[in-house]
This record gives C-alpha cells, sequence and structure tokens, in this order.
C-alpha cells in the first residue's frame, strides 16, 4: 500500500516539468531515519485529512524532498557496501 502510494505521489510529481522542493523544507541530513521516517508518516496522514488543494500541493513538495532524502541515504549505503565487496 505504501508503495503504490508512494509510486502515485511520485508520478503525479514528475508529471511537472521539474521536482520543485519546499522552500521550508530546511535540511533533512540532520535526522536520524527514524526521525524521517516518522515525518514522513506524519506528513502522509495529515495529506488525507486535507481538503484545501493548495496544502494538499504543499504537502506533496514536502513528501518529495523527504521522498528524495531517504533515497539519497539508501544510495549512500549501496555505495559504502560496494567500497566494502572486493571482487577478485
Amino acid at each position: 500500500m505504501v508503495n503504490r502510494w508512494r509510486h502515485n505521489c511520485l508520478r503525479s510529481i514528475f508529471r511537472r516539468i521539474c521536482i520543485l522542493t519546499h522552500p521550508l523544507t530546511g535540511d533533512l541530513s540532520v535526522f536520524s531515519d527514524k526521525e524521517l521516517y516518522d515525518k514522513l508518516q506524519a506528513l502522509k496522514s495529515k495529506y488525507w485529512l486535507v481538503s484545501n488543494t493548495s496544502v494538499k500541493n504543499q504537502i506533496e513538495m514536502l513528501l518529495a524532498d523527504y521522498y528524495i532524502e531517504i533515497e539519497n541515504r539508501k544510495g549512500k549505503e549501496n555505495k559504502e557496501v560496494d567500497n566494502l565487496i572486493k571482487v577478485v
């Protein structure tokens, strides 16, 4: 369910020409993984409670920023693992 929602959210975002980041997101690297996922879950629940489309657009931008940060962290972890594994 989460992956499906994430896919639909990202698809709607990528339909736009460029990905807009929310100006008030700040530096997400200061949060731990758990804090980041908790904030992500809170934003998703707020998204479904809101009926105002302008507010939903703002939340979508924040969600996109959080997803990008999570993907960046996963990419860094994969590179660290690749560096540990040496192919002979």
